[in-house]
């Protein structure tokens, strides 16, 4: 059946946290970024490694303060002044395999923020001149080695970039995926190519239509109780789309369905997004005596 009725735009509101991708999100697979955008994952972040990363900033200024160098803050940077002119400072705390990974050859996230840093520079000067060099600084919070990388403003590796980005925030279908040694370490490996099914969230759910990298929706901008999953995001996990009745907004993937909130198909087990999220953590989707008590009772699962 034709699923677009559940994406209808007519009389939407926008969705609330709807902020673009930061530079130091980018990756060469837009599936990543894709799948940060939409909210895919929860991340929480942690205090102490914030605080952590704050105080070796401080660290390494005080420490080419030490040598002579002249640097000073502008607003949220720091500027470095030497006989030529002015210097951007970038100071990135990174793991062990960060730091190595880095040192021989700069992240593309972190090459693209440098780079993103400059052209905003003007908004530092009163004059509003730019800056078009950058010293991207590494620390290794470790061991607290550190190494320097020069990036000068390029107008045609930041187009690259930010094209790149702008079609990941845009795209309404999920983008391919660009494997590479570092799938494993992907904070979405689970969800990619692991079947795992992503939490419930406006972005994740078939009624939100993104309109020009800006999520919408009919029933208002905080997830609610007619969520019902993307069919991409299911297919990911392996189940592919047998029907669907728009008016009720139920989605059949054969031995079960997705429906919202006070939504039944008779003898057959119909779940919420939230009930089917705990479903497939807890590995009962593959038991069909579990699937067969939900649909001949029209059972709840406790959440």
């Amino acid at each position: 059946m034709e699923l677009i009725p559940l994406l209808d735009t007519l009389s939407k509101h926008p969705v609330y946290d709807t902020d673009s991708l930061k530079p130091l999100q980018f990756s060469a697979c837009e599936r990543r970024m894709w799948f940060h955008h939409r909210n895919v994952s929860q991340f929480k972040a942690d205090t102490r490694l914030v605080l952590l990363d704050n105080s070796i900033r401080q660290i390494v200024i005080h420490a080419l303060k030490a040598t002579g160098r002249v640097i000073g803050p502008a607003k949220h940077e720091w500027i470095m002044r030497h006989d030529e002119g002015f210097t951007l400072l970038c100071i990135h705390p990174m793991r062990g395999d960060e730091y190595t990974r880095n040192f021989n050859r700069l992240d593309d996230a972190i090459e693209f923020d440098a780079l993103h840093r400059l052209d905003t520079s003007s908004e530092l000067s009163s004059r509003g001149n730019r800056l078009n060099h950058a010293i991207v600084i590494g620390v290794h919070r470790g061991s607290m080695a550190m190494f320097e990388a020069n990036i000068w403003h390029d107008d045609d590796r930041l187009s690259m970039f930010r094209a790149m980005m702008q079609s990941a925030e845009t795209a309404e279908t999920i983008p391919d995926m660009v494997p590479d040694k570092y799938c494993n370490d992907c904070d979405y490996v689970d969800f990619c190519n692991r079947n795992a099914i992503p939490r419930a969230t406006c972005r994740t759910c078939a009624n939100v239509t993104n309109v020009g990298g800006q999520f919408e929706c009919r029933y208002g901008s905080i997830v609610c109780d007619k969520h019902i999953y993307h069919p991409q995001f299911m297919a990911l996990a392996g189940y592919d789309v047998v029907a669907a009745d728009p008016d009720r907004m139920v989605i059949d993937y054969g031995d079960f369905c997705n429906a919202p909130e006070g939504v039944k198909v008779d003898g057959k087990a119909t779940m919420t997004s939230r009930e089917l999220a705990k479903a497939c953590r807890e590995d009962w989707m593959q038991d069909d005596r579990f699937l067969a008590v939900m649909g001949a009772f029209n059972a709840r699962l406790e959440l």
